[in-house]
């Protein structure tokens, strides 16, 4: 496996904790939360109003969805060195893990469609699930193999799976992955359905009696070692990069990496 062994050049988090990486990880070892007041949408019938909402704009018609993947991304491919003029070709893939996708977009086209039968069909096809990673080829130039794992909150985890198994196979060189999701009604009415929102903001490492939901992105740039030394890459990996993925145990104190 030593020809296909893979690097991890690029890395970025788009949290209700920070916008970027540095931010969501410095919030963390500092034990501060991103958990706030829900301000997207209507929340006097769910169990609680308490939301990880990020705080982003949201781009004319663009979903809020597209718009935290389109942070992630861009600062994904920053730390690889990477510009939209080096992805195009057959040796890029893109993997996205999302549960939800639009949801936004495509609740309110079926909102129209019932309450006013009027089918708003150009927001219907741009919101489905597939679409995520649609947008993101066209946004950042991705012309090679691309998919869409959509398997609730392992999504963004199988994506990741997926593209060490194409830079393994030796189908690609150079694979942009991760998961995005945004808040959305329905998920939010479904977990409050089942009982499982904590009224109060969640702690999952002490007594909390459910969960609180929150949104944001995920990326990562994985590349075929070979490739990334031709970039002129350290293919033991960035320190930095290191320490931001450095894991946490329970009990707060520091793993080795």
């Amino acid at each position: 496996m030593s020809g296909n062994s893979v690097m991890v050049t690029g890395v970025s988090l788009v949290t209700a904790a920070g916008g970027t990486t540095r931010e969501s990880w410095s919030s963390l070892r500092a034990g501060r939360t991103g958990i706030v007041r829900n301000s997207l949408f209507d929340t006097s019938e769910l169990l609680s109003d308490w939301a990880g909402q990020v705080t982003t704009e949201r781009t004319g018609r663009i979903d809020r969805c597209y718009s935290l993947a389109e942070r992630g991304v861009a600062q994904a491919l920053a730390q690889a060195g990477l510009t939209p003029s080096d992805l195009p070709g057959p040796r890029t893939a893109l993997v996205v893990g999302s549960s939800l996708g639009a949801m936004e977009s495509l609740q309110a086209a079926h909102r129209e469609a019932v309450l006013n039968d009027t089918v708003d069909a150009v927001t219907a096809l741009d919101s489905q699930i597939h679409s995520v990673a649609d947008f993101i080829a066209t946004r950042f130039g991705v012309t090679g193999p691309r998919a869409v794992t959509s398997n609730a909150c392992a999504a963004g985890a199988i994506a990741i799976g997926y593209a060490a198994e194409l830079l393994w196979s030796g189908e690609v060189d150079r694979v942009v992955c991760g998961g995005v999701d945004p808040l959305a009604s329905l998920s939010s009415y479904g977990f409050s359905c089942l009982g499982a929102l904590d009224a109060e903001p969640c702690s999952p490492m002490s007594a909390s009696t459910g969960l609180t939901l929150g949104e944001g992105a995920g990326f990562l740039v994985l590349e075929r070692r070979e490739t990334a030394e031709r970039r002129g890459r350290d293919p033991r990996g960035d320190r930095r990069l290191r320490d931001q993925l450095r894991r946490l145990p329970p009990d707060g104190a520091r793993s080795a990496w």
